[in-house]
Parts: structure tokens; sequence; C-alpha cells
């Protein structure tokens, strides 16, 4: 299943009786964005607060559970006993496991999701029994989670991290197992169109000339070295937005294959006077050389006419709408504006097409 559509595929769980989910697929895809993009159409369409977990939360929980809940549970860095509570003695020489407060807090909630992150990824036997029974069963140790409560673990596929174990065929069995496609290019761009907005979008220009190094497999099961993933290629675009253009940071964000290739990219020159004042001369650019120039056209549009160039690509309709991706909203808005109505209706019935292509 594509990526962009876990979110509204959780809510409609959610909502037919809360099934145990996992979702398996790549490291870095998106998974844990889509859990709490979930729970936040859930609590929108509930009328309730999203409440992320925090020991800070918890007696506001406890006190108003009129919430949805999201407790967020990295399995590799929990011990037993995060999970299971803590053995205390009590009157009649007994020993009762008094909960964490997390499964307190999930037990009152109205509504509430609990993510199991990184499940595959567990080495320890013990942990990953009493992750399996929180799937399974829904409680912490004897804790019973509410009736509005929802499981939904993530993990990484043996096919794509070297560190992921297999599953028991029991727990498979009885769970709904989801496996999760890595996104497109284009659908990455959505993603951080919608999600962050001012973000570098040199990024966005390599991946479409170079879509495979959008997600890169791990090498080995012990690496000094990073790797491409659509999580990497965001962290890389937020900094750039803010001015952090270090070789280091995009060597150690990309890794040293896709780095050095991204480096070499950014690093192309182009004369935007020349091909401002000769719009031609831009067919006679290499394609690396065409999409800095776009970024760079569209740098200068928010402080300068554009219009002779934006005339020019009208009749090279998919460079048009990539140059138009480019700028920010409002300047797009008034170059559209400016455009005769038969090219604006070829440039969104052309948009159109090449957006069904691609997906």
């Amino acid at each position: 299943m594509r990526i962009p559509e876990i979110p509204m595929l959780i809510k409609s769980l959610y909502f037919a009786g809360r099934p145990s989910l996992l979702i398996l697929g790549p490291p870095g895809i998106g998974k844990s964005e889509s859990v709490r993009a979930a729970a936040a159409a859930v609590a929108k369409e509930l009328g309730l607060p999203l409440v992320e977990y925090s020991d800070d939360v918890y007696l506001d929980v406890v006190k108003n559970p009129e919430v949805c809940l999201l407790v967020d549970l990295r399995l590799t860095e929990v011990e037993p006993a995060d999970v299971v509570g803590v053995p205390r003695p009590v009157d009649g020489g007994a020993v009762q496991y008094f909960p964490q407060a997390w499964a307190k807090a999930l037990s009152k909630a109205k509504c509430g999701f609990l993510f199991l992150d990184e499940l595959t990824n567990v080495q320890r036997d013990d942990v990953a029994a009493v992750a399996y029974k929180l799937l399974l069963e829904k409680k912490a140790g004897f804790t019973k989670f509410s009736e509005g409560a929802m499981v939904v673990a993530a993990g990484n596929d043996p096919e794509t991290s070297p560190i992921a174990r297999p599953l028991p065929a029991p727990l498979i069995n009885r769970v709904v197992v989801l496996k999760a496609e890595p996104p497109t290019v284009e659908e990455w761009y959505q993603y951080m169109a919608e999600r962050h907005g001012d973000f570098d979008k040199r990024t966005y220009l390599y991946l479409t000339l170079y879509p495979e190094d959008l997600l890169e497999k791990a090498a080995s099961l012990e690496t000094v070295n990073n790797f491409a993933t659509p999580r990497s290629w965001t962290t890389l675009a937020l900094l750039l937005a803010r001015g952090v253009e270090s070789p280091d940071v995009i060597y150690g964000l990309l890794g040293p294959a896709v780095g050095a290739k991204f480096k070499a990219f950014i690093s192309t020159k182009v004369d935007v006077e020349d091909v401002l004042s000769n719009p031609q001369k831009f067919d006679s650019l290499k394609p690396d050389e065409r999409l800095i120039l776009l970024h760079e056209v569209a740098r200068a549009a928010e402080h300068r006419d554009v219009s002779k160039f934006v005339e020019f690509l009208q009749g090279r309709m998919e460079w048009l709408i990539l140059f138009l991706r480019l700028v920010k909203r409002d300047v797009a808005a008034k170059l559209l504006s400016a455009m005769p109505h038969e090219v604006v209706t070829r440039l969104y019935k052309v948009a159109t097409i090449v957006e069904k292509l691609k997906k």
C-alpha cells in the first residue's frame, strides 16, 4: 500500500473494531508519520484533542480522559518492566504489578493509539514477548487498555533491513499485516509541500533526475555511513532551507555515494542572466543545468520580472509545471493570472495527465 493511503486505512480500521495492525516496510519511509496522521484524523472525527503522551500529561489524562491519546513506544529502547509494570508487595503477602503511567493513561483515555515502533528490530526475546502481548491482548501486564484504544506496530521487513527479525506465525495470523511501499518522488514532494511548505526544492529537483536515490538499502548490519531515505531527504531539505549547506552534513545524511552526487548537482553553475535575456538557450543546457536554472529563476521571480522566461516555458509544459512548483504560491498565482486562458487550461490538463502517469 502507498504511504499516503495508510492514514485513511488506519482510520477506517479504528472505526471498524480496532483490530491490531502491523505495518512493514523499509526504514525512513514515513510509517511513524502515517500513524500520527491517522491518530489526528480519528481525533478530529471524534471531536477530541489529540494528546501525545509524556509523563507531564499523565495526571491531566487520568483526570480528564476525554482525549485521543497517542503513546509512542520505541521497543528497542525499553525493558520488560517498562511494559508490564513494576512488582510491589501488597497486603496479604502478595506481589502486585503497578502499571506504568502511560499504560494507566491509555486505560482511561476515551480514544487511544499505542504505537509500537521497530517491532522487528527487537533483538531481546523477553522484550519481544511482552510486545506481542500488547498487540494480541491490548493490555500491559494486567492493565487493560480502554475500549477506544487501538494498537499499531511498525517494523522493517528482512528484505529491506539487515537487522529485521521474522515474527512468529501465530502472531502474524492474529493481526492485520500491511506492507508499506516507499513513497514516490511526487508523493514525497506533496508531503513536504503540505507538511513543511518552506523547504529547499533543490532536493526535489535532484530526485526528479535520480528517483532511485530517494531510498537506499542499508548495506550491512553495522555501518558508520548513513544512507538515503525519505526521512533523511526531509531532514536535509529543511536544513538547506535554513542555510546549512555543509558537505559534511550532506554526506552525513545521504551517505558518501548519494551525498557526493547531490553535492555535485547543487554545485552546478549556470548563467542565469544569459538565459533570462535569451530564453532559447535553455534548450541547449544539460538536464542538471536546466533544473538548477529553474531553481535560480524561481528565487529571482520573488523580486524581479521573469515573464519573458515564463512565456518561453509555455511551449514546454512539463518544464512550466515544474517551475511553478518551485516558486512561492503568491508568485505562482501572479504568473498564472498573467497567462492567456488557453495556456492555463492546457497547463492544468497536462498537469493532471502527468500526475496520473507518475502514480
